[in-house]
C-alpha cells in the first residue's frame, strides 16, 4: 500500500515530457491535502480490494483505465490536476474530477462519495460496470456503454415520504410522483405529478411509508450528461 498523506506529494515513474503507460502492482491511499503524480496513461491494477482509494488528488493522468473488477474509490473532495512547465495548467478544483480517455473493463466500479463532477473526453463501460453517485454532472465529448453498464442515481434522492411528488403512507404506502402521478392504493392516491418526464431535471421522491413506518423507498437523484466542445486536457 502506498499511503500519501495531507502535505505530502509522490511521483511515481514521472517525467513532465514522456509519454508511457503504467501498470504498479501497488494500491494506493492518497488522503485529502495529498498528492500523487502519475503517468499520462494509468492503470489501476492493484492487487488488493480496493486497489486505489482518492481523497487528495491525482496529477497528470489523462487517460485512465480500471483493471477487470477493479475499484476506484473516490472521495468528495478528490481533483484532478495536469502540470506543464512545473505549474498547473488550470488551477485544480476540489470536487472536480478530467480526464481524456476514462476505460472502465468489465465489472470495474467508480464509487464516488457525494456528487460527481467530471469532465471526460471519451468514456467506455464495458459489461457490467458501474459509476453510482449521490449526484452525477458529466461533460464528454463521446461515450461508449455496453449493455449491463450503468450510471446511476438510484436511491439518491429524497427519502420515504419526503420530495415534490412523495408517496402517502398508509397501511400500505403509495408510490411516489414525479413526471406522472405515483401509484395508488386502496386507501390513499399516489404522489403528485412535478417536472417533466421529457426533460426531467428535478429529483426523484420518496415512496409512501407503510404499517409501523417503514417500507418506503427513497428517489432517485439526477444525472446531467452535457456534450462537451473539444477537450481541455493536455
Amino acid at each position: 500500500m502506498l499511503h500519501v498523506q495531507a502535505n505530502q506529494t509522490f511521483f511515481i515513474e514521472y517525467e513532465n515530457t514522456t509519454e508511457r503507460r503504467s501498470y504498479p502492482k501497488v494500491n494506493f491511499l492518497v488522503e485529502y491535502g495529498g498528492e500523487v503524480a502519475l503517468v499520462p496513461d494509468f492503470h489501476v491494477v492493484g492487487s488488493k480490494d480496493p486497489p486505489f482509494l482518492l481523497f487528495g488528488r491525482m496529477t497528470g493522468v489523462s487517460n485512465l483505465t480500471l483493471g477487470e473488477a477493479k475499484k476506484l474509490i473516490i472521495g468528495e473532495n478528490a481533483s484532478t490536476g495536469f502540470i506543464k512547465n512545473g505549474s498547473y495548467v488550470q488551477e485544480p478544483i476540489d470536487g472536480e474530477l478530467s480526464f481524456g480517455i476514462l476505460n472502465m473493463e468489465a465489472d470495474a466500479k467508480l464509487l464516488k462519495t457525494g456528487d460527481l463532477n467530471l469532465d471526460v473526453g471519451t468514456l467506455f463501460m464495458k459489461k457490467g460496470t458501474r459509476i453510482p453517485a449521490r449526484r452525477v454532472e458529466m461533460t464528454i465529448i463521446d461515450a461508449h456503454l455496453e449493455g449491463g453498464s450503468m450510471i446511476t442515481t438510484s436511491g439518491q434522492g429524497p427519502s420515504a415520504g419526503q420530495g415534490l411528488g412523495a408517496g402517502l403512507s398508509s397501511i400500505v404506502g403509495s408510490g411516489a410522483g414525479h413526471g406522472g402521478p405515483g401509484g395508488p392504493n386502496p386507501s390513499v392516491s399516489g404522489g403528485t405529478v412535478y417536472g417533466s418526464y421529457i426533460y426531467p431535471v428535478h429529483p426523484g421522491s420518496g415512496g409512501g411509508n407503510g404499517a409501523g413506518g417503514i417500507g418506503g423507498g427513497a428517489g432517485g437523484s439526477t444525472v446531467k450528461v452535457s456534450k462537451s466542445c473539444g477537450q481541455k486536457r493536455v
